[in-house]
């Protein structure tokens, strides 16, 4: 599964509804950690195919990032049937991975 890009508060929502698995990635154009991490963002989301990978670009999905308050980017928050498990910022593959782990593992 590819990540899909979202751009609306009710678009999100609706992700988060219907999936049992998601994970949001907040990011931005201008951002180079978000750049440098992205290809890696791919690889587990090819890998994963029962999670949701959700990017949204702090800019073009203002209204989601407004909403939780995202100040830091890149930035992850982790769903399982719609509850968020972790959240962290920082482009720390090691985490990454040890989040999803966890995601999944409940």
């Amino acid at each position: 599964m590819s990540v899909i890009n979202v751009k609306t508060l009710d678009e999100f929502n609706k992700y988060l509804i219907s999936n049992t698995y998601v994970i949001a990635v907040f990011s931005a154009s201008f951002c180079k950690p978000c750049k440098d991490i992205y290809p890696f963002i791919e690889e587990l989301s090819a890998s994963n195919t029962n999670i949701t990978f959700l990017k949204i670009d702090i800019e073009d999905g203002w209204e989601i990032s407004d909403n939780y308050n995202i100040s830091s980017i890149p930035y992850f928050k982790f769903y399982r049937n719609n509850k968020e498990i972790n959240s962290y910022c920082g482009a720390d593959k090691k985490l990454l991975i040890e989040a999803l782990s966890q995601l999944i593992s409940l």
